[in-house]
């Protein structure tokens, strides 16, 4: 009996690390614009903490996130930007508004990108 309860323990315990990054997303986004097409960041999202790393950058997971969409934010006095990429079909929209220095609204730029992002496992 002691050894079937410790097979059990030791499996449970092997069955949880398995399972334990569910959490944690890859996904390898590509710009629809053929001249960008060398620029592939990987995004690794955790939604647990609902943080998001993009090489040295990191965005935060937004809490309008749904089902179909996963929204990424990230801001800093330079700039905003709100991606959102659509998780059936992968096609991402990024919108970038770079504030300006003077603070007069019709300085600001706005940019719109769209591609498309795959998902992709870890090696090991």
């Amino acid at each position: 009996m002691k050894k079937i309860i410790l097979l059990i323990t030791i499996s449970l315990l092997f069955s949880v690390k398995a399972y334990a990054d569910n959490h944690l997303i890859l996904i390898q986004c590509k710009d629809d614009r053929p001249e960008l097409a060398f620029l592939q960041p990987i995004y690794e999202i955790n939604l647990e903490t609902k943080k998001v790393k993009v090489g040295y950058a990191e965005m935060v997971v937004s809490r309008n996130t749904t089902e179909t969409e996963l929204i990424l934010v990230k801001s800093n006095p330079v700039m905003a930007e709100i991606l959102t990429i659509n998780r059936n079909t992968g096609k991402y929209i990024s919108k970038k508004r770079f504030f300006s220095t003077t603070g007069n609204k019709e300085d600001e730029k706005k940019i719109t990108e769209t591609g498309i992002c795959v998902k992709i496992e870890k090696a090991f």
